[in-house]
């Protein structure tokens, strides 16, 4: 296996950072851009390519050709990793979260499309990582977690801010929180004169704060990142 070059795959030049006017941020003397990632690529879009980067390469490495993640029946990573992986001519596995649906959503048709094998397991069975993965103990399988957390998936989100240019000139970097990956490996990417602030995309989930700083490469960083909960609207993205 021969992963492609990232210039093959994702457009890097489209990643842009964007001036946003607007009456009420200069009444408040606040400045703010926002970098598009969105407009990487139709399908490996926003933070996932960098999320999945480096377990691409560490699977590579340790000579897997089948990667197997986890994800719900609308989950961005599933469809990303899906994508990732035709590309790369790498089998793809999904365990899906629910029981199997008589239509499937058109996430679950696009990864089929992709060539990704979907495994549906109950919400409860779910919850076990461990004993869903024992059933594949016959095949040799490089496991992701769900929506690429863990620090090799912050590794790849800390490079991020490689595209923002001078990134060092803000005060407070701002992003949305799902596992708290991109978090992790943004807060380790700052200056410690920096604030970074993730918004919960889940309601009540206190425990990312925690879950964020288990995958930190810099501990001493763990004080440069807060999370807030008040902005999810009533459910997970709303």
């Amino acid at each position: 296996m021969n992963l492609l070059p990232m210039k093959d795959i994702i457009h890097f030049e489209a990643i842009a950072t964007r001036h946003i006017n607007a009456e009420w941020l200069s009444e408040n003397n606040v400045t703010l851009d926002i970098l598009r990632l969105d407009e990487m690529h139709p399908v490996i879009s926003g933070n996932k390519w960098f999320k999945l980067k480096y377990y691409l390469q560490d699977a590579e490495a340790n000579g897997f050709e089948t990667i197997g993640t986890f994800g719900g029946a609308y989950s961005n990573h599933i469809i990303a990793t899906a994508f990732a992986c035709k590309a790369q001519g790498i089998r793809s596995i999904g365990i899906i979260r629910g029981e199997q649906p008589a239509i499937l959503s058109q996430t679950l048709e696009d990864a089929k499309l992709y060539g990704m094998e979907l495994d549906f397991v109950n919400r409860t069975a779910y919850r076990d990582t461990k004993s869903i993965q024992q059933k594949f103990d016959n095949e040799k399988i490089y496991w992701i977690n769900e929506g690429g957390y863990g620090k090799t998936g912050a590794k790849g989100a800390g490079e991020i801010l490689n595209f923002c240019s001078d990134a060092g000139k803000y005060s407070h970097i701002v992003c949305a929180v799902g596992t708290g990956t991109m978090l992790a490996g943004i807060a380790d990417a700052v200056e410690v004169n920096q604030q970074v602030i993730g918004v919960s995309v889940m309601k009540e989930n206190f425990a990312l704060s925690e879950k964020v700083k288990n995958i930190l490469a810099n501990d001493d960083h763990s004080g440069l990142f807060k999370i807030v909960h008040d902005y999810h609207f009533g459910g997970y993205a709303k």
